[in-house]
């Protein structure tokens, strides 16, 4: 009996251990390690909201911005599921002071922002003439000088981390540029010499930036996007491509959200990076080396070999 006793006592320990150390099994593997705080701009609908879905899911911690004007239902709705993953903040991308209140807050809970991602974006259907110049410039203030300032913000911790990674969400149109969206297109153009040039200006601190150059995403409403109001009516002479249906069929968002996080996840991710099929090819079209990695291998030795960048 005495026995017995001891080998059903050893059976119990025996089994006892195995379930515990499954179960912890399960949730080391179940959990991403070192959770990496990403910070997405524009989620109240459309590529942010599906990306920071997409992120939170997987275990980053993502914080979103909105504007305070911003129907933010679908966001709410997400961040409910997602309690402990994913956070909304209402902020304006052309006020530098509450974006830099609102980073600095994100970096105080958690010591630092790992991914910046620059999705917000503003359209505008018209030609240099058909456009005002207070047109073109509110749409500068969103489409480039909105990630400026994120980027201005995000950047001290990461230089102080020595780590980090900008993503900023562009278009085919900065490859080959749109009609009659010509003022849109030079702003894309704007931002991919921005991304260009930071990722060598960046590379001593172990920060990485890339931009995506997309196709056609299903999630823009074009009935959403305004047209140029220097021009009119029957005298405006180029209503002709004003006319023209803007919506047009894309590639699913959800495929683009996987996409980003391949990104973020990449041990080498690329300087620029095309998502879709007209987009990969333009680039091929265009671009003697469509990733841009070359380009940037030689803007370092370059900077270099003036004296600009440290030797590794």
């Amino acid at each position: 009996m005495k026995y017995i006793l001891s080998f059903c006592f050893f059976i119990f320990i025996f089994v006892s251990y195995y379930l515990v150390a499954d179960e912890l099994k399960k949730m080391i593997s179940s959990a991403k390690p070192g959770k990496k705080v990403v910070v997405i701009t524009g989620v109240s609908r459309g590529i942010g909201l599906v990306t920071a879905e997409h992120l939170a899911e997987q275990g980053y911690i993502v914080y979103g911005t909105v504007r305070e004007s911003s129907d933010t239902t679908q966001f709410d709705i997400a961040s409910k599921q997602y309690p402990e993953n994913l956070f909304k903040i209402v902020t304006s991308l052309t006020d530098e002071n509450l974006i830099t209140t609102s980073f600095e807050a994100i970096v105080k809970n958690h010591g630092r922002i790992d991914v910046l991602i620059n999705n917000a974006v503003m359209f505008l259907m018209g030609t240099a003439e058909s456009t005002t110049v207070q047109e073109q410039k509110e749409l500068f203030d969103i489409n480039f000088f909105g990630p400026v300032r994120t980027i201005q913000a995000v950047l001290p911790s990461m230089r102080e981390k020595k780590n980090g990674m900008i993503i900023n969400i562009s278009s085919d149109a900065d490859i080959s540029p749109y009609s009659p969206m010509e003022v849109y297109s030079a702003s894309k153009y704007a931002l991919r010499g921005l991304s260009e040039s930071l990722s060598a200006t960046l590379s001593p601190w172990n920060i990485k930036v890339s931009i995506i150059e997309l196709s056609s995403v299903n999630t823009v409403d074009g009935n959403r996007v305004p047209v140029g109001t220097r021009f009119q009516g029957k005298h405006n002479p180029y209503a002709l491509f004003h006319d023209v249906e803007q919506s047009v069929d894309g590639d699913d968002p959800k495929d683009l959200a996987k996409f980003i996080e391949s990104i973020i996840e990449s041990p080498a991710t690329h300087v620029r990076h095309q998502f879709g099929a007209f987009a990969e090819m333009r680039a091929k079209e265009i671009y003697i080396d469509p990733s841009g990695d070359e380009a940037l291998k030689s803007n370092i030795e370059y900077y270099r070999s003036m004296g600009l960048l440290p030797d590794r």
